[in-house]
């Protein structure tokens, strides 16, 4: 009996074997490949490409927005992929961030600052990704207090295999020259620098321990606030900024110190400014200095050291500022 009932069910399994084997020579295994779709290369919610810094000492310097191709499989063939602009994700990103405070609004890249030879990329066959090249030019007319911009999605009249996710990409604009970048804070630290009050009869001194945020203006420059300037707050700082910032120019080596470059200080806006003659550590350059440490370590730094004078009004007296700050960095990153 139990060998009878044993052969029974092998009887069975062999039947439903068989049957699989039947189903499987029948079924499509490509339907179960995500298929081919084209999409652009971003981050987030608010679809945001950011990865290119753009350097002011280069010129016609090139972003790309990046097709991206999902799927199971690399084609055979190449796929085309054409952007055009669009201003959704754009709006999206002023009402997100700053809701109806216009003052603050994001602002499109001007079209003299770019060129775009194409609005068509191509990923070519086995590969997965493509690639619209974007020159970019006149940085230096470019405000270091606005975000720039631009959004684009992807063309679906002619664009065939749309990812309805990743059809647009909104273009963060940054960029950097050797001694500040855009896309991230550059806060130098302050070492024996003192703002003094220059009155009649009387000088009062203060001593600075905190730091100072520099901003690139153009190829070797930087702005700043003067001494011991501050601004309220991000709102109502653009008047401030005007009012109370200096330029730093980064100039020639110096020929009795090769280790150093001289610096012009210049008003940015509205600021009277006087440089004054180098004195001490206050010598008015730019250069890379060295801390040595125990063990045979360094630390490596980017610094400035200054001497002038300012007043923001006329009708107040001048203050003295003899600075030194400083940025840690890499022992080979930015020219050092």
């Amino acid at each position: 009996m139990n060998t009878q009932k044993l052969l029974h069910s092998l009887l069975g399994l062999a039947g439903t074997i068989s049957l699989t084997l039947s189903s499987c020579n029948n079924y499509d295994f490509g339907q179960e490949f995500y298929k081919n779709e084209v999409g652009l290369l971003s981050s987030g919610e608010m679809m945001i490409y950011d990865r290119q810094v753009l350097d002011l000492n280069a010129e016609n310097q090139v972003i790309n927005i990046v097709g991206n191709l999902s799927g199971s499989q690399r084609p055979g063939q190449d796929m085309s992929f054409t952007i055009v602009p669009d201003d959704s994700l754009f709006m999206r990103y002023n009402k997100t961030n700053f809701d109806l405070d216009e003052s603050r609004f994001a602002h499109i890249l001007p079209k003299d600052c770019y060129e775009m030879p194409s609005m068509t990329g191509t990923i070519k066959a086995g590969n997965g990704q493509g690639l619209i090249p974007i020159v970019i030019k006149n940085i230096e007319r470019l405000s270091p207090d606005s975000t720039y911009l631009l959004d684009f999605k992807i063309d679906e009249t002619v664009t065939p295999n749309v990812n309805a996710k990743k059809k647009h990409v909104l273009l963060k604009l940054s960029y950097k020259n050797e001694f500040a970048s855009t896309k991230t804070s550059t806060d130098y630290t302050y070492r024996n620098t003192f703002v003094s009050v220059l009155t009649e009869g009387s000088n009062t001194s203060r001593k600075l321990s905190s730091s100072v945020r520099l901003f690139p203006l153009g190829k070797n420059s930087v702005r700043m606030l003067a001494g011991d300037e501050t601004y309220k707050n991000y709102v109502e700082a653009l008047p401030d900024i005007n009012a109370k910032s200096i330029i730093l120019e980064v100039g020639d080596i110096n020929p009795k110190d090769e280790s150093a470059r001289f610096v012009t200080i210049k008003p940015y806006k509205t600021i009277e400014v006087v440089q004054m003659p180098a004195i001490l550590n206050y010598s008015n350059t730019y250069r890379l200095t060295e801390d040595k440490l125990p063990g045979g370590r360094s630390d490596f730094y980017k610094e400035f050291q200054l001497h002038y004078k300012y007043r923001v009004r006329p009708d107040e007296p001048f203050k003295e500022v003899k600075a030194s700050f400083r940025l840690k960095v890499e022992k080979y990153a930015d020219k050092l």
